[in-house]
């Protein structure tokens, strides 16, 4: 999995959506996909943030599912 893009990127491409840009023009202006110019901007309009949300980290307690040698 990538890591997430620049919170400065996100808050141009919602911004540019806010002025009246459709998410797929935005997306192709940022060079970006049309998937995430959807999911900031449905995420900025419902919860206020355009911050990726925290991903989980892997815990060094869960046991290895490889099968003993």
């Amino acid at each position: 999995m990538s890591s997430a893009l620049s919170v400065d990127l996100r808050e141009r491409v919602v911004a540019a959506i806010e002025a009246g840009t459709s998410r797929r023009e935005a997306a192709r202006r940022f060079e970006v996909s049309p998937a995430s110019a959807v999911r900031w901007h449905e995420a900025f309009a419902q919860e206020g943030r355009v911050e990726a949300k925290p991903r989980a980290a892997t815990s060094a307690r869960t046991p290895s599912r490889r099968r003993p040698t």
